[in-house]
């Protein structure tokens, strides 16, 4: 044996049955090396690494695995043999085997047939069967029938074997088979009485005196054994009950008993509520007095009792109806009487209580429905869908007579809210409306205003306004008595935006209300709102305040008085349209966005009065403007040229900061203006102000300065210093072109001066 040969152990490596024993290539090279290799501490020079032992032991290995392959194809060719050999014995088998299926599927056709027609001949056989045992079982009945009308007919009660079906302690079912036999005997004494059978009548009438005894004892014991727990006993009675009414109906003394014991429905509840908050136009809180929250829980809790005792006593087929008829007198007899209740007791306070108080009552309702909606569907017994519908109708019949009179009662409260806000500032207007004419006059041939003829729905209002408040003249010539005087209250001539904001607030409530209640009128209201507010809170509100704001500023013609605080009002007027405008825009305009004419309207109505508005201010910030410009060149004009012709102590002074009297009295007067329209504009509408009085200012120093062409160095030195104060003014105002028309302003200043110089200058030459 060479001692490079394999050993065993690597040999059985090299077998098909355990090729490689699991090891992977790398591992099994490793595995014939390891025997060759020396330990490292003998490893000290080349001549130690031999390399014969490896190369004989691979030349083994690889004649092992030469012989390995023959062998594997050899097995392959084998199996390959044996292989098709088998596949055609298993297609002979098939062929054999599919002719004997196509045999049995032969038969099996055959016997298919048989048992159709087999078939034929059984199904009416037994159908045969089935009638003559029906009729049999029919005929006995019949006969039983027949048996206990000749006994009720002769003896006025059924027989004994009918009789002790019934069960007087209802402990088992029995009374229901007795039930139905004696509606039978009544049909049928109903179907063969006729004038020439003797006594059927009599036996017919008899026998439903029989069954309302019968109906009105059973009645008797449902009201005794009435328990909860005796539920068999009360489900064993109602069987028996309804099987002879065979029908249920509200009028039915049973429904009425089991309706009557239902708790909760019986509540006695003290109504009132608090009318302070509930009544206030300035708290706005949703009414929900603390007694709702009590109701509801009551009512939950014995929905959810009865309607599962229903389940348990009474027949599956008059579950849902029975639930409905309770649905129905919790909503049409319990909750609408006291609602009624409480809306008697709100509309008697005012008409905001009262729609305060329905909108409350609604929202409660529909939680109230949404609840007992959730009961509902926990139970499986019942057709949730058909319930759920009917506690849906019943919440909607519950409103439907208060809802109808919502609209007229909202437009009520709110005509008379605006009405006590607007009345006592109303009866303050001038007599004579002078801002109105003048508006007239500037629109020139036409003269009309954008909202003639525009309100339709609200002219009711319109003329209830108008009557009520120019009646007022004992208010008004008061007021102005007072105002002569000197004694007035100036905030009496002021608007107030928290007034408008209170109106503002008290319409989103009503309109939400209405969206609420009554949504399919919601556009409409919506435009009638509109129309109320521009009536009342614009025609007699803010329109009257900017012409009281107007004839302060004609009282100020011929004077040369600086108080602007009536420009407040025109302020306070801006403020109070982008209120308006904001409020028409998020929500007026968005509940008529289905119906196209009338959302066209309300923006047209919305515009055509802030137009008009936004003209008066303008109107009156314009002739402000002029009037103040109109001061400053009354003085300018009045200012006399020695001012500019300085003496012999103040030519010594020419270079202290001394101005003239027209110039301080022009700058304290443009100070104090600044100061006031400072604190009544924003900064906005202040600079666009500015800019117009800076400008005002400019033009008549201009043509001031023209006056004075011809003045020596000193006057020109003089002047120098006025347009630096007025500069100085105007530059606290912070607009830069003011500043930069001044700076202009001084140069040509500068130029008179030096020419003035120059010109001497030259004569002397």
């Amino acid at each position: 044996m060479n001692i490079f040969d394999l050993d065993e152990g690597t040999k059985s490596l090299l077998t098909l049955d355990n090729f490689l024993g699991g090891l992977t290539i790398p591992e099994f090279i490793e595995t014939l090396s390891k025997d060759h290799s020396l330990l490292g501490t003998q490893v000290n020079d080349l001549e130690y690494l031999d390399p014969k032992p490896y190369i004989r032991t691979f030349e083994s290995t690889i004649q092992s695995l030469y012989r390995l392959s023959d062998e594997c194809l050899a097995k392959v060719k084998a199996v390959s043999a044996e292989s098709s050999e088998l596949s055609i014995k298993h297609n002979k088998n098939v062929i054999k085997v599919d002719d004997k299926l196509n045999d049995l599927m032969s038969l099996n056709s055959v016997l298919v047939d048989k048992i159709n027609t087999t078939s034929t001949v059984i199904t009416p056989l037994g159908e045969e069967m089935l009638k003559l045992s029906k009729t049999k079982s029919n005929s006995q009945e019949v006969i039983q029938l027949l048996i206990n009308y000749q006994e009720f007919s002769k003896t006025g009660t059924l027989s004994k074997d009918w009789l002790v079906l019934y069960d007087d302690t209802f402990t088992n079912h029995s009374n229901s088979i007795f039930a139905k036999h004696l509606v039978n005997l009544i049909n049928l004494s109903k179907n063969i009485m006729a004038p020439d059978l003797p006594g059927s009548q009599k036996v017919y009438e008899g026998l439903l005196v029989y069954r309302n005894n019968l109906l009105e004892t059973l009645i008797q014991n449902f009201d005794q054994q009435f328990s909860p727990e005796s539920y068999e006993t009360l489900q064993n009675i109602t069987s028996t009950y309804f099987t002879l009414r065979n029908n249920v109906d509200e009028d039915d003394d049973l429904i009425k008993l089991f309706l009557a014991r239902i708790p909760g429905l019986d509540m006695e509840v003290n109504l009132t509520f608090d009318t302070n908050e509930v009544s206030n136009p300035l708290v706005h809180k949703v009414f929900n007095p603390p007694y709702l929250a009590q109701i509801s829980q009551v009512l939950l809790d014995s929905f959810e009792d009865q309607s599962q005792l229903i389940l348990k006593i009474f027949p599956q087929s008059f579950t849902n109806k029975l639930l409905s008829m309770y649905i129905t007198r919790l909503y049409s007899e319990f909750l609408l009487v006291k609602i009624s209740t409480i809306l008697s007791n709100a509309a008697s306070i005012s008409n905001l209580t009262y729609c305060r108080a329905l909108y409350g009552l609604h929202t409660w309702v529909i939680q109230l429905t949404k609840d007992l909606k959730g009961l509902l569907n926990e139970s499986i017994e019942y057709d949730r869908d058909s319930l759920n519908n009917f506690l849906d109708q019943g919440a909607s019949d519950l409103f439907q007579k208060f809802t109808g009179v919502i609209i007229e009662k909202e437009t009520s409260n709110l005509e008379d809210y605006i009405y006590s806000v607007i009345s006592s500032f109303n009866a303050m207007r001038p007599n004579r409306m002078a801002l109105a004419n003048q508006l007239n006059y500037a629109r020139g041939s036409s003269g009309t205003s954008r909202l003639s003829g525009s309100f339709k729905m609200s002219s009711a209002f319109q003329n209830f306004m108008r009557s009520r408040l120019d009646s007022s003249t004992s208010l008004r010539e008061k007021y102005f008595k007072k105002q002569h005087v000197g004694n007035g209250d100036v905030n009496e001539t002021q608007v107030s935006l928290e007034k408008v904001n209170h109106i503002l607030q008290m319409t989103v409530e009503s309109l939400a209300r209405v969206v609420e209640l009554n949504p399919d009128k919601s556009s409409q209201f919506a435009l009638e709102v509109l129309e109320i507010l521009i009536i009342g809170l614009g025609e007699h509100y803010v329109n009257i305040g900017l012409e009281i704001s107007y004839q302060n500023l004609k009282e100020l013609e011929g004077k040369e008085s600086l108080d602007l605080q009536y420009l407040e009002i025109t302020n306070q007027a801006s403020q109070i349209l982008y209120l308006f405008s904001t409020s028409v825009q998020t929500i007026i305009i968005p509940l008529a966005l289905n119906d196209t004419v009338t959302k066209d309207k309300i923006i047209q109505l919305s515009n055509g009065f802030i137009f008009e508005c936004e003209e008066s201010i303008n109107l009156i910030v314009d002739e402000t403007i002029s009037y103040i410009n109109l001061l400053v060149n009354r003085y300018l004009v009045r200012q006399p040229r020695k001012e500019f012709v300085p003496n012999e102590y103040e030519s010594t002074n020419l270079l202290s900061s001394d101005t003239t009297l027209t110039c301080e009295k022009i700058s304290r007067s443009l100070e104090t203006v600044h100061e006031q329209l400072h604190n009544i504009f924003k900064s906005g509408n202040l600079v666009k102000i500015l800019e117009k009085i800076g400008d005002g200012l400019i033009s008549s120093l201009v043509n001031h300065i023209n006056r004075f062409k011809v003045i020596n160095v000193n006057g020109g030195i003089i002047l120098t210093k006025d347009i630096i104060k007025y500069q100085s003014v105007v530059s606290a105002w912070g607009i830069q072109s003011l500043n930069d028309r001044f700076g202009s302003l001084r140069e040509k200043v500068n130029l008179i001066t030096v020419r003035s110089s120059t010109e001497r200058d030259l004569i002397n030459i």
